[in-house]
Order: C-alpha cells, then sequence, then structure tokens
C-alpha cells in the first residue's frame, strides 16, 4: 500500500532492543516504538538519506532564521522500549515576559526564551498566552521561533520563590526524565504528583514505583493512579500544574514525560504562566469572566478524579486569579455523561463552538459563498464509523453561533481536511522510522482499508512539498522533519485562493480522533450505542432530560482559544505564525483598530505548513502495521507490527 516495499525481505535484520513499549489492546490509543530494523545499506543509507534530506530542508529556510541552527550531524536514537499489559484502575473513594512594543498591540513571536541557567533568575514571568497561546516545544535542530522548552516551563516564578507542588498528568512517565528539568534545589522540599492510568497490578506501574524509588527523594513523589472504568480507555491528558508561594501554573500540552516525546517530535503547549492568588477579602471578588470559566471547566474536570486523589489540587486551585486567562478549557472524563448538560467530550466541544462566530467572505471575494475550513490535525485515528464520525463528531465541529451582520449567513458547509503524515514524511523525519511508533492509523483489515480510501480525499500531507526556491505563497511552519505527536483542531474562515485565512478558532489537545477521545454517539434510555471493542452505553440512572447519554473512554484535555477572547470580535485577527514571522505577520490587513488606534493581532504558532497540500495518488498515510523496506533516514527498515 503505498509507499510500502512488499517484496520479501532479504537483508539480514537486527531488532532493536525496546523499552517503553505499548501494548496494542482492542481500538486503545497507545503510543511507542516497535518495528525497527537495522539494514545492511544503514549508514549509506544515513548519509544519502538523513544528511541530504535534512540539508536541503536547512538550505531552503536558512534565510529566513535569526540565529545559526545546531548541527544535525549527531545520531538521534529512540528511547528502549519495554512492552506490558494494561489494566484499569479501581475506584477508591518560566519564560521571557511578554510585554506590548510601544506602536503595535502585539510582541515580538520570534524570540524564543533561551534555556534558563540552572538557578532560575528573580525575573517574574506574565502570563505568555495573551498574543501566542500556543507554542511549540523546542527542537534542537530546527527554528526556536515561538518554541518553549520543558526546563523553561517547570522554572519557579523567581529564585526566591522556589516550586513547591508539582502535578503531571500523563500517559507515559520517565520520572528521571522529569526530575532532570527541575531545579535540584527544589527537590529537598517539592512535592511531586504523578497521576497515571494504570492499574494495581499493571507491570508498568510496578516500574514506575521502581523508577521513583532510584530518584532522590523517593518519598515526596506521589504516584495516583486515576479511576479508569473503561477497559478501551486510556489516561492520555498531558497536563503539569505547578505551585510556588501564592502562585499557580497551568500548562496543557501534548507531549508524554519522556525524553522520545521531548526530543524531536512536533508538539504543541498552552501555558496560563503564573498566576496570583486573590487578595484576602469578605466578599467575593470579581474575577474576568473569560478567567472564571476557566477555572471552572478545570475544576469541574479534576473534581472528576475524586477527592481522594485530587481533593489537594482542587482546593490549591481554589484561591488562585485566572483573571489573565484568555482560553476555554475542554476536557474527556470516562462515564456515560448527560448529553444535554455534560461539559466534556464533544458535547462540551459543541457548546462552545455555538458561542463563537464564523466571519463572512471578503467583500473582494470573488465568490460570495466561499466555505470555510475545518482542518484536523492529530497522531492517531482510529476505526471511524461513519455515522458517527460525519453526523456526530463533523457536525459538532460545523457548529457557530447565530448568523449575524459580522458572520456567515446561508455559506457552504465548511470543508474537511485531515492533516496526517504520509510514509514517506515519517521515513525522511529526524527519528526516521522510529517517528511512527507513536502515530497511529489501522490497514490491517478490509475494514480498516475501506475507511482509508474513504478518508482520502481528505487527507493532507504534513508538510509542503520541498522546493527550491520555495513557492512565494507557501508558508513553511520549519516542523517538516519534526513528525506530529501534536493534535489541533482548526477552524478558518473564508479566504478566496492564494490568500492567508484567519482563523475562526483552535483547539490544542491531547485528544486523537477517536469515539474514546471524545465521546460515541448519543444513546436514548433503553437502547444502546456500540463504540469500539464492544462497548455499549445504556441504563436507567443516566437518564436526564430525554435521557440521551455519551459515553467517553478515556481522560483528555486541551485548550480552546478564538478572536473573541481577547477583544471585542471583528477587532481582532487571529492567524497562524510560521518560521520566519517577525512578530505577528507583516501583510496581515490592518482593517478596523481598537479604541487605542491599534489592531489586536493574535498568532496562532503553526505545526504544519500552508498552504495544505493534498496527498497525491502515490501518497499513503503512514501506518506501523506495514512493512517499509526502504531504509529510512538512518539506515533502517521497518518490520511492522
Amino acid at each position: 500500500m503505498g509507499d510500502s516495499d512488499t517484496s520479501p525481505p532479504s537483508v539480514k535484520r537486527q531488532k532493536r532492543q525496546n523499552a517503553e513499549d505499548i501494548p496494542q489492546v482492542g481500538e486503545r490509543e497507545v503510543e511507542g516504538t516497535a518495528g525497527l530494523s537495522t539494514g545492511a545499506s544503514g549508514k549509506k543509507a544515513m548519509q544519502a538519506g538523513n544528511e541530504n534530506t535534512i540539508q536541503d530542508f536547512l538550505r531552503q529556510t536558512a534565510n529566513r532564521r535569526k540565529r545559526k541552527l545546531v548541527s544535525l550531524e549527531r545520531e538521534i536514537s529512540p528511547p528502549p522500549m519495554r512492552r506490558g499489559g494494561d489494566a484499569s484502575a479501581t475506584p477508591s473513594g518560566a519564560d521571557t515576559p511578554i510585554q506590548p512594543t510601544p506602536s503595535t498591540a502585539f510582541v515580538d513571536l520570534t524570540v524564543s526564551p533561551s534555556p534558563p541557567p540552572p538557578e532560575p533568575s528573580t525575573q517574574v514571568a506574565t502570563s505568555p498566552n495573551n498574543h501566542l497561546p500556543f507554542r511549540l516545544t523546542d527542537i534542537a535542530a530546527l527554528p526556536t521561533n515561538g518554541t518553549v522548552t520543558l526546563r523553561s516551563l517547570l522554572s519557579p516564578p523567581s529564585s526566591d520563590t522556589p516550586l513547591t507542588s508539582l502535578w503531571s498528568f500523563n500517559y507515559m512517565h520517565t520520572l528521571s526524565f522529569l526530575i532532570s528539568h527541575i531545579p535540584q534545589s527544589t527537590l529537598p522540599t517539592l512535592s511531586i504528583n504523578i497521576v497515571h492510568g494504570y492499574g494495581s497490578s499493571d507491570p508498568r506501574r510496578a516500574a514506575l514505583d521502581a523508577d521513583r524509588q532510584t530518584l532522590p527523594y523517593p518519598d515526596n513523589i506521589r504516584l495516583i493512579g486515576a479511576w479508569m472504568p473503561e477497559p478501551f480507555g486510556t489516561h492520555h491528558t498531558k497536563m503539569l500544574i505547578l505551585f510556588a508561594g501564592d502562585k499557580a501554573r497551568v500548562i496543557v500540552h501534548t507531549a508524554n514525560m519522556i525524553q522520545f516525546d521531548w526530543g524531536n517530535m512536533t508538539q504543541g503547549v498552552w501555558d496560563s504562566g503564573w498566576l496570583s492568588s486573590l487578595p484576602p477579602s469578605p466578599t467575593p471578588i470579581s474575577q474576568s469572566p473569560i478567567g472564571a470559566e476557566f477555572k471552572s471547566s478545570l475544576l469541574a474536570y479534576l473534581s472528576a478524579y475524586g477527592p481522594s486523589r485530587t481533593g489537594p489540587l482542587t482546593s490549591a486551585l481554589a484561591p488562585i486569579d485566572f483573571s489573565p486567562v484568555r482560553a476555554i478549557f475542554l476536557g474527556s472524563v470516562p462515564g456515560r455523561h448527560p448529553l444535554s448538560t455534560t461539559p466534556f467530550g464533544w458535547p462540551g466541544l459543541q457548546r462552545i463552538l455555538q458561542r463563537i462566530p464564523i466571519s463572512a467572505p471578503p467583500a473582494t471575494a470573488p465568490t460570495p459563498t466561499l466555505p470555510s475550513t475545518v482542518a484536523i490535525q492529530v497522531s492517531s485515528i482510529a476505526t471511524l464509523p461513519n455515522t458517527w464520525f460525519q453526523s456526530t463528531f463533523f457536525k459538532a465541529l460545523q457548529s457557530h453561533c447565530k448568523p449575524t451582520a459580522a458572520s456567515t449567513s446561508g455559506s457552504p458547509a465548511p470543508q474537511l481536511k485531515l492533516i496526517f503524515p504520509t510514509t514517506s514524511e515519517i521515513r525522511a523525519s529526524l527519528n526516521g522510522y522510529a517517528s511512527g511508533s507513536s502515530i497511529h492509523m489501522k490497514t490491517s483489515s478490509a475494514a480498516h482499508r475501506k475507511q482509508v480510501a474513504s478518508l482520502k480525499p481528505h487527507f493532507c500531507r504534513w508538510s509542503s512539498p520541498q522546493t527550491t526556491p520555495s513557492p512565494p505563497n507557501v508558508r513553511l511552519s520549519a516542523r517538516a522533519l519534526a513528525a506530529p505527536h501534536i493534535k489541533t483542531y482548526i477552524r478558518y474562515n473564508p479566504t478566496p485562493p492564494g490568500h492567508e485565512p484567519s482563523i475562526a478558532w483552535a483547539l490544542l489537545t491531547s485528544a486523537n480522533l477517536s469515539m474514546q477521545a471524545w465521546g460515541g454517539a448519543p444513546t436514548s434510555l433503553g437502547s444502546s450505542s456500540r463504540l469500539s471493542g464492544g462497548l455499549h452505553a445504556q441504563g436507567p440512572r443516566d437518564r436526564q432530560d430525554d435521557g440521551s447519554v455519551v459515553r467517553i473512554c478515556s481522560y483528555e484535555a486541551g485548550v480552546l482559544v478564538h478572536p473573541g477572547l481577547f477583544g471585542e470580535v471583528g477587532k481582532v485577527d487571529m492567524r497562524g505564525i510560521f518560521d520566519g514571522d517577525e512578530g505577528v505577520a507583516a501583510d496581515w490587513d490592518e482593517g478596523e483598530n481598537d479604541a487605542e488606534g491599534k489592531r489586536i493581532k493574535v498568532g496562532i504558532r503553526m505545526p504544519y505548513d500552508w498552504p495544505l497540500t493534498p496527498y497525491k495518488g502515490s501518497d499513503s498515510p503512514w501506518s506501523k502495521q506495514e512493512r517499509h523496506m526502504q531504509p529510512d533516514a538512518w539506515g533502517e527498515i521497518w518490520d511492522g507490527e
């Protein structure tokens, strides 16, 4: 299929020793590394494939960089992998401050904070989420504008205000990796809470505890198993919550807490910055309604874990003032939830989108009925019943508020784009086929292949074709060689061909494209709705209003932003930020100014290139189930799974 070589292997191959491999159970969303083999032509392929591919890319983008790139002439290897079973737990009871420039209402978005010294400075970081809400993780070999490092995220607000508590929610943890990025002087008194999804009998839980025992101050590290009621669910949320003095910081991201994910994979980060506590007052203090809603949604999500697990965390967040936040928190929690009221999954997303307007096409557009675009970019596409994908999930993504003079009226339904890497893009990536161990799409059965065929008209490449020179209208993200583990859902406003679109809303989340993450189709009282793996949603105790419920299997967390969070509708321009952009793109139309004579501009650091490039006939989506015999950039082949 596609780039897969079906000829019988004649080259002697040696399997890599792998640890941290994740078992494949049913339709469980999994992340891991397996299947790599080293071909006889390894060294030649490394030189011919990796050096040429990477150096060609660097030459194409070098003239738009602000600093010299780190050399790529170094070995990059995935972490070793370890297989283990899966079980569900049982229920029981700072970065550089952002400051507006004098002449604009936005900041220089090309500057990424340098890695901090071993002990952080005394400079207090302000909220970085106001004009660049989403950033990418730093990759040493690639440009760093609009990026952030894990070390800077885990830095305290000042040297005299050390971290006191850290909560890490994730699917995978390597504790020694996490500890290595925390200021060492804080470890004797730092409370570290690791929230995971491993059951008491899961060998991965035992391995996590063994890792804990090898670290300094192991008694300061608490392992917290989330309640996992669904056999095909995972604890997939990726979030950090930090405390220092009377301040707190919330970081929602897309990377497992392992070296492999933070090394050469494209990941996304939303960071609240350090938030202060509300001053003591006998009466309630007025807070920003946007920040208050974010706080309420976050606390509702955290409370779902139960007081024995996250009670201390919700209590610690209660006095924090979230007024600086300009974002909406969206989570998923396992269970059967009433369709009409739940804030979780696709119903929660639909309710958020019903408050957001979609801009009308420009008056100069050649046709007044241009469609908008919903671009889904994920690292895993599960088995998707068409009735769920089209009639439930994509229908929810099309939601927006009722038309007004400033929004669309009678416009066509948005067009769907699915951004997913091709086999050739994985082969040429910084980690080669190893990157594909964290990217999932099944192709082993006739049903799977039928799904791929039905989605192919919507598929777009992760990167634009690399040509020299690049076409003038192509915007490069400088992440073509870093395979995507990030997940984004973005709606672009209607835009004439050849123009860069503005953004109606953008969602950064841990949730891939699956019913386990977003919830199945609504189920009425007395009926059942089949999810992958034979799950059913039914039961009279779930009845509320019309009795419809939605069953969600996994924990997920994401953050959504839209122009209305940053200023008056019609006076905020939200667009993509790409490699080499000086602040906000210089060619944006200034349009109407705000009360101070400044146009409010918000940039979304884009992980993929623009315009989107549809699959060609020879392109096929990456599938780690298939054998790939053409050596990758490091001279290795993929044996399949």
